[in-house]
């Protein structure tokens, strides 16, 4: 009998522990691809100057990104402003005084931190490979802290360069590109 029983644990929980996080980061991104949420849109770049300090920190005027990269070969498409904090949370960015924050109560505190915009952390950008639908369209997913949010929030965006061929680099096919599409997921656990 407890043969039995440790075949069955065995085998109900053998599916979740098998899975890789190649199909998480693809199950999650086939559906916003695929439903009606996928809406091609003409995205504009950053209009100023970008300025990167450290290789880490881009100043989209007083916006900060911070943006921790695996590959170096993505960072134009913060450098040249093709994503940019205004596309996340428009162009406004509500700033108080220092003495007007130390007046507030702290519940006041956490939603006023909920509500800037002006520094975000970005890191875990992942290119969908395995769902561009051809040479002319790139699908990317990046997680973005929040001031006062403890878990990231998961962002898909596509890249379109109308230029591009198979054997264009990333590079070259992120310098000619603009941004199609921008959808913001689920907050992650």
């Amino acid at each position: 009998m407890r043969l039995l029983l440790l075949i069955i644990m065995i085998l109900s929980f053998n599916t979740p522990f098998c899975q890789t996080a190649d199909n998480d980061i693809y199950r999650f991104a086939k559906e916003v691809f695929r439903s009606k949420k996928y809406q091609k849109k003409s995205y504009q770049r950053f209009n100023d100057k970008v300025e990167v300090v450290d290789g880490q920190f881009y100043h989209f005027g007083d916006k900060v990104l911070t943006i921790e990269l695996k590959d170096n070969k993505y960072k134009e498409i913060f450098s040249a402003g093709i994503f940019n904090p205004d596309i996340i949370f428009g162009q406004t960015t509500p700033v108080i005084s220092a003495s007007t924050y130390d007046s507030l109560s702290q519940q006041q505190k956490i939603f006023y931190n909920l509500s800037r915009n002006d520094s975000l952390s970005i890191c875990c950008l992942n290119e969908l490979t395995k769902i561009n639908p051809d040479h002319h369209t790139r699908r990317f997913v990046i997680w973005v802290w929040r001031k006062g949010m403890m878990n990231p929030t998961e962002y898909y965006f596509e890249l379109f360069n109308n230029r591009a061929t198979a054997s264009t680099t990333t590079e070259e096919f992120i310098r000619h590109s603009k941004m199609t599409f921008y959808y913001q997921g689920t907050i992650l656990l």
